[in-house]
């Protein structure tokens, strides 16, 4: 069974867009290819800052890692990143007491 994992993707303090440029392309690549085998599923740059958002469909935190250590401008030092669980949010069903259970 695959679980959700959210890849919060930054770059190192100190490192900017000038750092980051010759290596965009083998980093879209990179993405790319895990995108089309199902692993990457979805994939933003984020608006607050420089850095990205992953979300990845795979087995365990471990393939986690193992793709996202694997970008190109990890691998060259310029970029951190968190790697976070995801589940349903399945508390949200307290909210609705028994009224939930009755109009199932």
């Amino acid at each position: 069974m695959f679980v959700k994992f959210l890849a919060v993707v930054s770059p190192r303090a100190g490192v900017g867009l000038a750092e980051l440029a010759p290596l965009r392309r083998a980093e879209a690549d990179y993405v790319w290819s895990h995108y089309v085998t199902g692993v990457v599923r979805e994939f933003y740059h984020r608006t607050d800052k420089l850095g990205a958002v992953l979300i990845l469909e795979i087995d365990d935190a471990q393939t986690g890692h193992r793709v996202l250590d694997g970008l190109p401008m990890l691998q060259a030092g310029l970029l951190t990143y968190e790697l976070l669980s995801l589940a349903p949010f399945t508390l949200i069903a307290d909210l609705f007491g028994d009224d939930a259970e009755a109009e199932a």
